[in-house]
């Protein structure tokens, strides 16, 4: 595929079950394969994760071809680039797919083009994931929304529906096209006013640390990060809305400084700004 680029390893590499043994004195013994299994990465002999029966291969050049076919077949474009990053010795895999000629401008000279995320794993953690959503040109943020435009996700099978997938692309396309409006209203909703209300925000949505007791702790440095970022857009863009979701999306994009993977941080992040968009907070900000 045109413009594929991959980091740390070579994501196509083979894969296989071995049986899994166990030594009692001197003797070297079976385990059954309905109670696991070891997967190995044969080209390094690296054992990437242990399943039981139950499971199936995908393997990453499944799921990369699969994909290709299926933007393929919704016919939405021919100019996009491929990245592909593989994490943890290759037990994870994420790859972006930019659309370089679908693009939209919410206002003049701030472009956000298509694009849509895949992930894989070997390992379990995550299952063959894709989501559509827009990356900002602007600065290179990607533009989380509340439901990611579209998303889709999928067991460890064989094969994926390719025209089912395809017409999933096709209204992730739809929908992102008109999300410009959405992004327009953003630009109209004064926050001038309601800084302190950003700020508790912030801080409930996005910087709590869980705890089982009533005492509620937040992550700090979080939360001061995430107001410096705030004040930094509302100098560029006014103290509106946007600034507000372009210091969400700066977030997400931008994982400097944390002790996860790249790829990780941003997925996780970006799960935590949908669900935190969906909140009724949110829904209160919108209507200042």
């Amino acid at each position: 595929m045109d413009g594929m680029t991959n980091t740390e390893c070579s994501w196509n590499f083979p894969v296989e079950f071995q049986e899994l043994t166990y030594s009692k004195d001197i003797n070297l013994f079976s385990v059954p394969e309905s109670l696991g299994r070891v997967l190995v990465r044969t080209d390094t002999n690296q054992p990437l994760a242990i399943h039981k029966g139950r499971y199936t291969i995908k393997t990453n050049e499944d799921c990369i071809n699969q994909m290709d076919e299926a933007i393929r077949a919704a016919n939405i474009g021919t100019d996009y680039d491929w990245n592909i990053t593989t994490i943890d010795q290759g037990r994870r895999m994420k790859a972006t797919i930019d659309f370089r000629d679908l693009v939209v401008e919410p206002v003049k000279d701030d472009y956000i083009h298509f694009r849509i995320s895949l992930f894989n794993s070997y390992d379990g953690t995550w299952s063959f994931i894709f989501s559509a959503a827009g990356l900002r040109l602007w600065c290179l943020n990607g533009c989380t929304t509340p439901d990611n435009v579209a998303s889709s996700r999928n067991k460890h099978t064989a094969s994926i529906n390719v025209q089912q997938e395809a017409g999933k692309i096709g209204k992730a396309l739809d929908a992102f096209m008109n999300q410009r409006e959405v992004w327009q209203k953003y630009m109209g909703i004064s926050l001038r006013d309601h800084r302190q209300t950003v700020e508790q925000w912030l801080k409930t949505r996005l910087c709590m640390y869980p705890t089982a007791t009533s005492n509620l702790k937040y992550n700090e440095r979080q939360h001061e990060t995430l107001m410096r970022q705030y004040d930094k857009e509302c100098s560029a863009l006014g103290s509106n809305m946007w600034a507000l979701y372009n210091t969400l999306t700066h977030w997400a994009s931008h994982p400097e400084d944390n002790r996860a993977h790249d790829a990780i941080t941003t997925r996780n992040r970006d799960m935590q700004i949908a669900k935190a968009m969906s909140s009724n907070e949110w829904k209160v900000l919108e209507k200042f």
